[in-house]
């Protein structure tokens, strides 16, 4: 049976005076991966923000089922002078400080994939050794709500299928919640078990990835298909 990891009602928020986000309830279960798509501007990156704590709604009341939650969004970052070893270093010093879960094995395993060494500096990083790196970080803490606001944005091919490769295996291992953004239809194919997708705020359709194929020949063009604008609240 489904275990409830978020439950959202009446999520109501404005942005420069419009309605930014219009979500009278939803219900996302531990043991998914859920894709979230939509337009820009539909609302992901807020929806994220929300659950993670990171922003307040005009109004609507979120509650999530544990407190470790994981977020890697697209301004994720670390300052540029330290070394991926001290970044290691001082979140596991945090966690036995705060009596939460840090695992160097994992942390290890997980750099180690994308060849990046313990005595770079963060600035000197390519865009997809920050991708692993910050996969690493969240990952080596065990959450057990991972929200994912396109970890891959800008990086390659071969570095996108590491990170995918990574969350799939990871995945298994925990049985978390998983909110996955992204506009890259192979990842939704891929990674997800569900998709949510927005317009203009709302939730337009939430169903099992696969039955995306019974509303189109194609899985990209019923998603073209989905992501028109909300005429009316469907959650």
């Amino acid at each position: 049976m489904d275990k409830p990891a978020i439950s959202i009602t009446n999520l109501k928020h404005r942005y420069q005076g419009d309605w930014h986000l219009h979500i009278p309830r939803l219900t996302l279960n531990f043991g998914h991966i859920y894709g979230l798509i939509g337009r820009n501007g539909a609302g992901k990156s807020s929806l994220m923000k929300f659950i993670a704590g990171a922003e307040q709604p005009l109004t609507g009341h979120i509650a999530c089922a544990s407190t470790r939650v994981g977020h890697i969004h697209p301004q994720t970052a670390y300052p540029g002078y330290l070394r991926v070893g001290q970044l290691a270093s001082l979140f596991r010093s945090r966690s036995s400080q705060t009596q939460s879960t840090w695992d160097d094995a994992r942390f290890t395993e997980i750099v180690n994939v994308f060849n990046i060494d313990s005595q770079q500096q963060y600035r000197n990083l390519s865009t997809g050794e920050r991708a692993g790196l910050h996969l690493a970080i969240m990952l080596s803490q065990h959450p057990q709500i991972w929200l994912l606001d396109e970890p891959t944005l800008g990086i390659d091919v071969v570095a996108i299928n590491h990170c995918l490769e990574i969350l799939s295996q990871m995945f298994m291992d925990d049985q978390p919640c998983v909110l996955f953004s992204t506009h890259q239809m192979y990842e939704l194919e891929r990674l997800t078990d569900q998709v949510l997708i927005l317009a203009e705020g709302r939730v337009t359709w939430h169903g099992e990835t696969e039955s995306l194929h019974d509303i189109e020949p194609t899985f990209r063009h019923a998603i073209e298909a989905m992501l028109q604008p909300a005429k009316e609240a469907s959650v």
